[in-house]
Protein backbone atom coordinates (compact mmCIF):
# COMPACT_ATOMS: atom_id res chain seq x y z
CA UNK A 1 0.00 0.00 0.00
CA UNK A 2 1.66 3.42 -0.90
CA UNK A 3 1.27 6.36 1.58
CA UNK A 4 -1.90 6.87 2.36
CA UNK A 5 -2.03 10.16 2.43
CA UNK A 6 -0.50 10.60 -1.01
CA UNK A 7 -3.72 8.64 -1.89
CA UNK A 8 -6.13 10.92 0.07
CA UNK A 9 -3.89 14.02 -2.02
CA UNK A 10 -5.06 12.72 -5.19
CA UNK A 11 -8.74 12.28 -4.26
CA UNK A 12 -8.64 16.09 -2.89
CA UNK A 13 -6.94 17.07 -6.64
CA UNK A 14 -10.42 15.47 -8.13
CA UNK A 15 -12.53 16.25 -5.56
CA UNK A 16 -11.41 20.15 -5.34
CA UNK A 17 -12.47 20.12 -9.42
CA UNK A 18 -16.09 18.97 -8.43
CA UNK A 19 -16.48 21.40 -5.82
CA UNK A 20 -15.26 24.52 -7.94
CA UNK A 21 -16.96 24.00 -10.63
CA UNK A 22 -19.80 24.18 -8.21
CA UNK A 23 -18.90 28.06 -8.18
CA UNK A 24 -17.00 29.03 -10.69
CA UNK A 25 -19.44 30.69 -12.84
CA UNK A 26 -20.62 32.41 -10.02
CA UNK A 27 -18.14 35.35 -11.02
CA UNK A 28 -18.06 34.63 -14.77
CA UNK A 29 -22.02 34.70 -15.32
CA UNK A 30 -22.19 38.34 -16.39
CA UNK A 31 -19.46 37.92 -18.45
CA UNK A 32 -20.60 34.98 -20.93
CA UNK A 33 -24.09 35.06 -20.51
CA UNK A 34 -23.57 38.89 -22.42
CA UNK A 35 -21.22 36.90 -24.82
CA UNK A 36 -23.84 34.24 -25.62
CA UNK A 37 -26.68 35.94 -25.22
CA UNK A 38 -28.31 34.08 -22.59
CA UNK A 39 -31.54 34.44 -21.44
CA UNK A 40 -32.85 35.00 -17.91
CA UNK A 41 -33.99 31.28 -17.83
CA UNK A 42 -30.56 30.16 -19.27
CA UNK A 43 -28.85 31.80 -16.48
CA UNK A 44 -30.91 29.67 -14.60
CA UNK A 45 -30.46 26.35 -16.13
CA UNK A 46 -26.34 27.28 -16.75
CA UNK A 47 -26.34 27.54 -12.85
CA UNK A 48 -28.65 24.68 -12.11
CA UNK A 49 -27.85 22.29 -14.48
CA UNK A 50 -24.43 20.50 -12.61
CA UNK A 51 -26.10 20.17 -9.27
CA UNK A 52 -29.18 19.04 -10.39
CA UNK A 53 -27.87 16.52 -13.13
CA UNK A 54 -25.41 15.39 -10.61
CA UNK A 55 -27.71 14.69 -7.23
CA UNK A 56 -30.01 12.61 -9.42
CA UNK A 57 -27.05 10.02 -10.63
CA UNK A 58 -25.03 10.34 -7.39
CA UNK A 59 -26.57 7.58 -6.11
CA UNK A 60 -26.91 5.19 -9.37
CA UNK A 61 -22.87 6.15 -9.42
CA UNK A 62 -22.45 4.73 -5.99
CA UNK A 63 -24.03 1.35 -6.91
CA UNK A 64 -22.12 1.12 -10.47
CA UNK A 65 -19.05 1.71 -8.66
CA UNK A 66 -19.93 -1.24 -6.40
CA UNK A 67 -20.31 -3.28 -9.29
CA UNK A 68 -17.33 -2.12 -11.83
CA UNK A 69 -14.89 -1.45 -8.61
CA UNK A 70 -14.32 2.00 -7.83
CA UNK A 71 -10.63 3.09 -8.25
CA UNK A 72 -12.27 2.23 -11.94
CA UNK A 73 -15.39 4.36 -11.52
CA UNK A 74 -13.42 7.09 -10.17
CA UNK A 75 -11.02 7.33 -13.52
CA UNK A 76 -13.92 7.08 -16.19
CA UNK A 77 -15.49 9.32 -13.68
CA UNK A 78 -12.08 11.76 -14.27
CA UNK A 79 -12.08 11.12 -18.03
CA UNK A 80 -15.78 12.41 -18.59
CA UNK A 81 -14.86 15.09 -16.51
CA UNK A 82 -11.53 16.50 -18.43
CA UNK A 83 -13.86 16.05 -21.86
CA UNK A 84 -16.63 17.79 -20.80
CA UNK A 85 -14.33 20.31 -19.21
CA UNK A 86 -13.12 20.68 -22.97
CA UNK A 87 -16.67 20.62 -24.24
CA UNK A 88 -18.02 23.26 -22.00
CA UNK A 89 -15.07 25.63 -22.71
CA UNK A 90 -15.80 25.87 -26.09
CA UNK A 91 -19.64 26.10 -25.82
CA UNK A 92 -20.82 27.96 -29.23
CA UNK A 93 -24.25 28.54 -27.14
CA UNK A 94 -26.23 29.18 -24.18
CA UNK A 95 -27.80 25.55 -24.92
CA UNK A 96 -24.37 23.90 -25.41
CA UNK A 97 -22.67 25.66 -22.23
CA UNK A 98 -25.86 23.96 -20.54
CA UNK A 99 -25.25 20.60 -21.98
CA UNK A 100 -21.87 20.49 -21.09
CA UNK A 101 -22.99 21.45 -17.80
CA UNK A 102 -25.01 18.57 -17.37
CA UNK A 103 -21.82 16.40 -19.12
CA UNK A 104 -19.44 17.79 -16.63
CA UNK A 105 -22.30 16.98 -13.70
CA UNK A 106 -21.95 13.20 -14.96
CA UNK A 107 -18.75 13.22 -14.34
CA UNK A 108 -18.84 14.64 -11.28
CA UNK A 109 -21.32 11.77 -10.02
CA UNK A 110 -19.16 9.38 -10.96
CA UNK A 111 -16.19 10.46 -9.29
CA UNK A 112 -18.19 11.50 -5.92
CA UNK A 113 -18.71 8.21 -4.57
CA UNK A 114 -15.91 6.59 -5.42
CA UNK A 115 -13.67 9.30 -3.75
CA UNK A 116 -15.42 8.44 -0.60
CA UNK A 117 -15.30 4.43 -0.83
CA UNK A 118 -11.65 4.71 -2.08
CA UNK A 119 -10.81 6.87 1.74
CA UNK A 120 -12.82 3.83 3.42
CA UNK A 121 -10.73 0.73 1.70
CA UNK A 122 -7.51 3.24 2.73
CA UNK A 123 -8.37 4.66 6.09
CA UNK A 124 -9.00 1.56 8.22
CA UNK A 125 -8.99 3.03 11.71
CA UNK A 126 -12.09 5.34 13.03
CA UNK A 127 -9.63 7.80 14.05
CA UNK A 128 -7.71 8.18 10.91
CA UNK A 129 -11.07 8.27 8.92
CA UNK A 130 -12.47 11.04 11.32
CA UNK A 131 -9.03 13.13 10.08
CA UNK A 132 -9.58 11.90 6.16
CA UNK A 133 -13.66 12.65 6.33
CA UNK A 134 -12.90 16.13 7.94
CA UNK A 135 -10.22 16.89 4.88
CA UNK A 136 -12.31 15.38 2.52
CA UNK A 137 -15.12 18.08 3.79
CA UNK A 138 -12.85 20.57 4.39
CA UNK A 139 -11.18 20.17 0.24
CA UNK A 140 -14.81 20.35 -1.33
CA UNK A 141 -16.59 23.38 0.80
CA UNK A 142 -13.58 24.65 0.11
CA UNK A 143 -13.20 24.59 -3.33
CA UNK A 144 -16.68 25.85 -3.94
CA UNK A 145 -15.67 28.63 -1.64
CA UNK A 146 -13.26 29.70 -3.68
CA UNK A 147 -14.86 28.86 -6.79
CA UNK A 148 -15.78 32.84 -7.42
CA UNK A 149 -12.32 34.04 -6.56
CA UNK A 150 -10.69 31.60 -9.34
CA UNK A 151 -13.40 32.81 -11.84
CA UNK A 152 -13.00 36.24 -10.98
CA UNK A 153 -8.95 36.00 -11.58
CA UNK A 154 -9.40 33.66 -14.83
CA UNK A 155 -11.55 36.34 -16.34
CA UNK A 156 -9.09 39.37 -15.99
CA UNK A 157 -6.87 37.40 -17.69
CA UNK A 158 -8.52 35.40 -19.77
CA UNK A 159 -11.98 34.62 -21.56
CA UNK A 160 -14.68 33.08 -20.01
CA UNK A 161 -14.01 29.50 -21.51
CA UNK A 162 -10.69 29.00 -19.25
CA UNK A 163 -13.10 28.15 -16.32
CA UNK A 164 -13.33 25.16 -17.59
CA UNK A 165 -10.11 24.44 -19.47
CA UNK A 166 -8.10 25.06 -15.37
CA UNK A 167 -10.06 20.98 -14.96
CA UNK A 168 -7.99 19.74 -17.87
CA UNK A 169 -4.30 19.48 -16.10
CA UNK A 170 -5.25 18.47 -12.96
CA UNK A 171 -7.37 15.51 -14.54
CA UNK A 172 -4.50 14.58 -16.76
CA UNK A 173 -2.14 14.33 -13.28
CA UNK A 174 -5.04 12.40 -11.78
CA UNK A 175 -5.86 9.80 -14.17
CA UNK A 176 -1.74 9.33 -14.05
CA UNK A 177 -1.25 8.69 -10.46
CA UNK A 178 -4.48 7.45 -9.73
CA UNK A 179 -2.93 3.44 -11.00
CA UNK A 180 0.18 4.13 -9.44
CA UNK A 181 -1.03 5.21 -6.04
CA UNK A 182 -4.02 4.01 -5.51
CA UNK A 183 -4.74 -0.18 -4.79
CA UNK A 184 -7.09 -1.83 -7.26
CA UNK A 185 -10.92 -2.20 -5.72
CA UNK A 186 -12.11 -5.44 -6.96
CA UNK A 187 -16.30 -5.21 -7.94
CA UNK A 188 -19.44 -7.01 -6.68
CA UNK A 189 -20.96 -8.34 -10.53
CA UNK A 190 -24.08 -8.76 -8.50
CA UNK A 191 -24.40 -5.55 -7.34
CA UNK A 192 -27.52 -3.95 -9.83
CA UNK A 193 -27.69 -0.77 -11.40
CA UNK A 194 -30.90 0.93 -11.29
CA UNK A 195 -31.15 3.25 -13.79
CA UNK A 196 -34.60 4.16 -13.85
CA UNK A 197 -34.43 5.45 -9.93
CA UNK A 198 -32.06 7.94 -11.04
CA UNK A 199 -33.30 9.01 -13.45
CA UNK A 200 -37.22 9.54 -11.50
CA UNK A 201 -34.62 11.14 -9.32
CA UNK A 202 -33.37 13.89 -12.02
CA UNK A 203 -37.27 14.43 -13.39
CA UNK A 204 -38.34 15.19 -9.91
CA UNK A 205 -35.79 17.56 -9.12
CA UNK A 206 -36.37 19.58 -12.25
CA UNK A 207 -39.46 19.87 -11.99
CA UNK A 208 -39.20 20.88 -7.97
CA UNK A 209 -36.77 23.87 -9.24
CA UNK A 210 -38.76 24.49 -12.50
CA UNK A 211 -41.85 25.18 -10.05
CA UNK A 212 -39.65 27.34 -7.71
CA UNK A 213 -38.13 29.37 -10.71
CA UNK A 214 -41.95 30.40 -11.78
CA UNK A 215 -43.20 31.15 -7.81
CA UNK A 216 -40.43 33.49 -7.77
CA UNK A 217 -41.59 35.59 -10.40
CA UNK A 218 -43.33 38.92 -10.09
CA UNK A 219 -45.48 37.60 -12.44
CA UNK A 220 -46.24 34.17 -12.22
CA UNK A 221 -48.21 31.56 -13.75
CA UNK A 222 -49.59 29.48 -10.95
CA UNK A 223 -50.59 26.66 -13.42
CA UNK A 224 -47.14 26.35 -14.34
CA UNK A 225 -46.33 25.97 -10.75
CA UNK A 226 -48.97 23.94 -9.89
CA UNK A 227 -48.25 21.47 -12.81
CA UNK A 228 -44.18 21.42 -11.94
CA UNK A 229 -44.65 20.53 -8.58
CA UNK A 230 -46.91 17.74 -9.26
CA UNK A 231 -45.25 16.06 -11.86
CA UNK A 232 -42.01 16.64 -9.10
CA UNK A 233 -44.36 14.93 -6.56
CA UNK A 234 -45.29 11.88 -8.53
CA UNK A 235 -41.55 11.45 -10.32
CA UNK A 236 -40.37 11.57 -6.63
CA UNK A 237 -42.98 9.36 -5.33
CA UNK A 238 -42.41 6.64 -7.86
CA UNK A 239 -39.01 6.91 -6.70
CA UNK A 240 -39.78 5.96 -2.99
CA UNK A 241 -41.99 3.41 -4.16
CA UNK A 242 -39.22 1.81 -6.18
CA UNK A 243 -36.65 1.76 -3.55
CA UNK A 244 -39.28 0.53 -0.98
CA UNK A 245 -40.37 -2.42 -3.76
CA UNK A 246 -36.26 -2.96 -4.76
CA UNK A 247 -34.28 -6.00 -3.71
CA UNK A 248 -31.61 -3.52 -3.83
CA UNK A 249 -32.67 -0.02 -3.24
CA UNK A 250 -29.78 2.84 -3.93
CA UNK A 251 -31.73 4.46 -0.54
CA UNK A 252 -31.57 1.70 2.44
CA UNK A 253 -34.21 3.62 4.04
CA UNK A 254 -34.09 1.51 7.42
CA UNK A 255 -30.76 4.16 7.65
CA UNK A 256 -33.20 6.47 8.58
CA UNK A 257 -33.61 4.18 12.04
CA UNK A 258 -29.94 5.37 12.83
CA UNK A 259 -30.77 8.61 15.10
CA UNK A 260 -27.08 9.67 14.05
CA UNK A 261 -27.67 9.33 10.33
CA UNK A 262 -31.02 11.56 10.67
CA UNK A 263 -29.33 14.03 12.36
CA UNK A 264 -26.74 14.14 9.65
CA UNK A 265 -29.02 14.33 6.43
CA UNK A 266 -31.45 16.55 8.44
CA UNK A 267 -28.95 19.64 9.57
CA UNK A 268 -27.46 18.89 5.69
CA UNK A 269 -30.68 19.35 4.35
CA UNK A 270 -31.90 22.70 6.08
CA UNK A 271 -28.50 24.42 6.59
CA UNK A 272 -28.05 24.07 2.84
CA UNK A 273 -31.73 25.05 2.21
CA UNK A 274 -30.89 28.43 3.69
CA UNK A 275 -27.63 29.27 3.61
CA UNK A 276 -26.96 28.15 0.10
CA UNK A 277 -27.21 30.80 -2.70
CA UNK A 278 -25.16 33.48 -0.70
CA UNK A 279 -22.52 33.19 -2.93
CA UNK A 280 -24.49 33.43 -6.19
CA UNK A 281 -26.48 36.43 -5.16
CA UNK A 282 -23.45 38.78 -3.23
CA UNK A 283 -21.25 38.29 -6.56
CA UNK A 284 -23.72 38.82 -9.23
CA UNK A 285 -24.82 42.28 -6.77
CA UNK A 286 -21.33 42.97 -6.40
CA UNK A 287 -20.73 43.11 -10.23
CA UNK A 288 -24.11 43.87 -11.66
CA UNK A 289 -25.18 46.97 -9.46
CA UNK A 290 -21.88 47.87 -6.93
CA UNK A 291 -19.75 47.82 -10.52
CA UNK A 292 -17.25 45.88 -8.82
CA UNK A 293 -14.37 43.68 -11.65
CA UNK A 294 -15.28 39.68 -11.38
CA UNK A 295 -12.15 39.32 -9.20
CA UNK A 296 -12.92 42.40 -6.99
CA UNK A 297 -16.60 40.06 -6.14
CA UNK A 298 -14.15 37.02 -5.79
CA UNK A 299 -11.96 38.81 -3.49
CA UNK A 300 -14.43 39.34 -0.88
CA UNK A 301 -14.74 35.69 -1.13
CA UNK A 302 -11.85 34.88 0.16
CA UNK A 303 -12.51 34.55 4.34
CA UNK A 304 -14.92 32.01 3.35
CA UNK A 305 -12.42 30.25 1.86
CA UNK A 306 -10.07 30.32 4.49
CA UNK A 307 -12.44 29.06 7.12
CA UNK A 308 -13.91 26.17 5.45
CA UNK A 309 -10.13 24.75 4.61
CA UNK A 310 -9.35 25.37 8.26
CA UNK A 311 -12.51 23.97 9.73
CA UNK A 312 -12.82 20.45 8.40
CA UNK A 313 -9.81 19.09 9.52
CA UNK A 314 -10.04 20.18 12.92
CA UNK A 315 -13.67 19.31 13.28
CA UNK A 316 -12.49 15.70 11.97
CA UNK A 317 -9.17 15.41 14.23
CA UNK A 318 -11.74 16.65 17.52
CA UNK A 319 -14.42 13.83 16.89
CA UNK A 320 -12.79 11.40 18.67
CA UNK A 321 -10.50 13.03 20.95
CA UNK A 322 -13.14 15.29 23.01
CA UNK A 323 -16.53 13.35 22.23
CA UNK A 324 -19.34 14.03 19.84
CA UNK A 325 -21.12 16.30 21.83
CA UNK A 326 -18.60 18.60 22.65
CA UNK A 327 -18.01 18.60 19.25
CA UNK A 328 -21.47 19.69 18.57
CA UNK A 329 -22.21 22.11 20.85
CA UNK A 330 -18.94 23.89 20.02
CA UNK A 331 -20.03 23.99 16.14
CA UNK A 332 -22.83 25.70 17.08
CA UNK A 333 -20.75 28.24 19.38
CA UNK A 334 -19.16 29.01 16.18
CA UNK A 335 -22.28 29.67 14.54
CA UNK A 336 -24.15 31.62 16.39
CA UNK A 337 -20.75 34.16 16.69
CA UNK A 338 -20.92 34.35 13.16
CA UNK A 339 -24.61 34.91 13.22
CA UNK A 340 -24.35 37.43 15.25
CA UNK A 341 -21.49 38.88 13.48
CA UNK A 342 -23.91 39.32 10.22
CA UNK A 343 -26.74 40.81 12.53
CA UNK A 344 -24.31 43.47 14.86
CA UNK A 345 -21.05 43.98 12.05
CA UNK A 346 -23.40 46.18 9.60
CA UNK A 347 -20.46 48.03 7.76
CA UNK A 348 -22.34 50.35 5.30
CA UNK A 349 -22.51 53.90 5.90
CA UNK A 350 -25.85 55.46 6.05
CA UNK A 351 -27.74 55.80 2.23
CA UNK A 352 -24.82 53.41 1.13
CA UNK A 353 -26.36 51.07 -1.89
CA UNK A 354 -25.14 47.63 0.10
CA UNK A 355 -24.38 46.47 3.39
CA UNK A 356 -21.19 43.85 3.74
CA UNK A 357 -21.18 41.48 7.09
CA UNK A 358 -18.03 39.41 6.64
CA UNK A 359 -18.38 36.08 8.85
CA UNK A 360 -17.53 32.43 8.45
CA UNK A 361 -16.90 29.41 10.60
CA UNK A 362 -14.27 29.92 11.75
CA UNK A 363 -13.12 33.59 11.54
CA UNK A 364 -15.08 37.14 11.73
CA UNK A 365 -12.93 39.41 10.48
CA UNK A 366 -13.52 43.46 8.75
CA UNK A 367 -12.65 44.58 5.55
CA UNK A 368 -13.46 47.91 3.65
CA UNK A 369 -14.34 48.27 -0.06
CA UNK A 370 -14.73 51.01 -2.18
CA UNK A 371 -17.84 51.79 -3.44
CA UNK A 372 -17.66 52.25 -7.24
CA UNK A 373 -21.37 53.13 -8.54
CA UNK A 374 -21.24 51.44 -11.92
CA UNK A 375 -23.84 49.43 -13.48
CA UNK A 376 -23.57 46.48 -15.77
CA UNK A 377 -27.26 46.46 -16.46
CA UNK A 378 -30.40 48.23 -16.71
CA UNK A 379 -31.30 49.61 -13.13
CA UNK A 380 -33.14 47.49 -11.25
CA UNK A 381 -35.55 48.21 -7.76
CA UNK A 382 -33.13 48.10 -4.65
CA UNK A 383 -33.04 45.36 -2.89
CA UNK A 384 -31.12 44.43 0.22
CA UNK A 385 -28.09 43.38 -0.23
CA UNK A 386 -27.38 39.79 1.19
CA UNK A 387 -24.80 39.20 3.78
CA UNK A 388 -21.05 38.69 2.85
CA UNK A 389 -20.16 34.93 3.35
CA UNK A 390 -22.68 33.46 5.46
CA UNK A 391 -23.16 30.93 3.71
CA UNK A 392 -20.06 29.03 5.45
CA UNK A 393 -21.39 29.33 9.42
CA UNK A 394 -22.67 25.99 10.39
CA UNK A 395 -20.47 24.89 7.74
CA UNK A 396 -18.77 22.80 10.92
CA UNK A 397 -21.52 21.26 12.05
CA UNK A 398 -22.57 19.67 8.68
CA UNK A 399 -19.37 18.43 8.09
CA UNK A 400 -19.48 17.01 10.90
CA UNK A 401 -22.99 15.23 10.75
CA UNK A 402 -21.83 14.44 7.64
CA UNK A 403 -18.97 12.20 9.12
CA UNK A 404 -21.72 10.49 11.31
CA UNK A 405 -23.56 9.49 8.21
CA UNK A 406 -20.56 8.08 6.65
CA UNK A 407 -19.40 6.27 9.16
CA UNK A 408 -22.60 4.91 9.97
CA UNK A 409 -23.51 3.82 6.52
CA UNK A 410 -21.25 0.98 6.02
CA UNK A 411 -21.64 0.62 2.58
CA UNK A 412 -20.67 3.07 -0.47
CA UNK A 413 -24.15 3.75 -1.71
CA UNK A 414 -25.22 4.68 1.74
CA UNK A 415 -22.61 7.31 1.90
CA UNK A 416 -23.77 8.76 -1.69
CA UNK A 417 -27.41 8.71 0.20
CA UNK A 418 -25.45 11.55 2.58
CA UNK A 419 -24.64 13.56 0.00
CA UNK A 420 -27.83 13.63 -1.72
CA UNK A 421 -29.32 16.65 -0.14
CA UNK A 422 -27.06 18.54 0.06
CA UNK A 423 -26.87 18.87 -4.13
CA UNK A 424 -30.65 18.81 -3.81
CA UNK A 425 -30.75 21.61 -1.60
CA UNK A 426 -27.94 23.28 -3.52
CA UNK A 427 -30.20 23.15 -6.91
CA UNK A 428 -32.80 24.47 -5.16
CA UNK A 429 -31.35 27.41 -3.49
CA UNK A 430 -29.63 28.63 -6.58
CA UNK A 431 -33.06 27.90 -8.52
CA UNK A 432 -34.25 30.44 -5.94
CA UNK A 433 -31.49 32.77 -5.55
CA UNK A 434 -30.90 33.14 -9.43
CA UNK A 435 -34.19 34.14 -10.20
CA UNK A 436 -34.73 36.66 -7.81
CA UNK A 437 -30.78 38.21 -8.91
CA UNK A 438 -32.07 38.51 -12.46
Amino acid sequence: MHNKWLVLTVISAALFLIGIDMTVLYTALPTLTHDLNSTNSDKLWIINAYPLVMAGLLLGAGTLGDRVGHRLMFMLGLTFFGLASVFAAFAPSAGMLIAGRGLLAVGAAMMMPATLALLRHTFVTDQEQGIAMGIWGAVYSGAAAVGPLIGGFLLTHFWWGSVFLINVPVVLLALILTPMLIAKTEGNPERKWDLISSLLVMVGLVGLTYGLKEVAKIDRDWTVFAASIIISLVFLGLFVRRQRRSTSPLVDFDLFKNPRFRGGVIAIVFSMVVLLGVQLVLTQRLQLVEGLAPLQAGLFMVPVSLASFLAGPIIGSMLFKIGIGRVLWVALAFAGIGLLAFVGLRMARSGSRSSHWPCSASAVGRRSRRHQPRSWSAPRPRRRAWPAPLRRSPMSWVRFSASLSWAASRRTFTSATCLFPRNWATSVRRAMASTRSS
